[in-house]
């Protein structure tokens, strides 16, 4: 079934929004880790919000979720309070932008799709197609169109700052794990995905 949530469209808002199944939470970056802060550095560039992590809407019942790939333990289904309160600011004001598909897309099979993968660990080589997911990642994956196509773009990462430096973060990261820093792969980050023409804001939690 193909699932817009237009009806609820009008009564998301920053004053009072209702989990929707298959909205997407951007998770403001605030840098209080090396990780967040490598995160923000390496892919926020221009005057935009920096985010550091996206995960996925699922309502079972009368009761929200959250599906996501967390660097704490992989892809997990998250309680909507306990992923509010990892999402809070160091102000503890929580920072989430909420956006919606706005193009015809099967959110039941995309959130089916996002389950599938649980139980996978972290990607932490942020590299495609090695039975690992990072957050966006999970995104990408799951979220197809009815011909099987990617509704996101994936485009070639880099991990360099604005200054074109490589933070000290991968480079430690990426010795321990004896590769090289994916530069040039294709992949996908929160903040390039945030400003994806298919999606529509729908609320702020700040």
């Amino acid at each position: 079934m193909m699932l817009l949530c237009v009806a609820a469209m009008m009564a998301c808002n920053s004053a009072e929004y209702v989990p929707c199944k298959g909205d997407l939470l951007f998770v403001v970056g605030e840098e209080t880790s090396e990780f967040s802060e490598a995160i923000t550095k390496s892919t926020a560039h221009h005057e935009v919000l920096k985010y550091d992590h996206v995960a996925i809407v699922d309502v079972v019942g009368d009761s929200a979720c959250v599906v996501e790939a967390s660097s704490r333990g992989g892809v997990v289904v998250t309680p909507w309070s306990e992923f509010m309160e990892s999402a809070k600011m160091t102000d503890d004001r929580v920072g989430v932008v909420i956006k919606r598909v706005n193009v015809a897309v099967d959110v039941d099979a995309a959130v089916k799709a996002a389950r599938a993968h649980l139980g996978e660990e972290y990607d932490w080589s942020f590299r495609p197609d090695n039975g690992k997911m990072y957050c966006s990642e999970l995104v990408y994956e799951s979220y197809l169109d009815n011909k099987g196509q990617h509704l996101f773009d994936a485009n070639p990462m880099s991990f360099r700052d604005a200054e074109g430096n490589l933070p000290q973060f991968w480079i430690g990261l990426y010795s321990r794990l004896g590769e090289e820093v994916p530069e040039g792969v294709d992949g996908t980050n929160p903040t390039e995905m945030s400003q994806s023409p298919i999606l529509t804001e729908v609320a702020r939690l700040f």
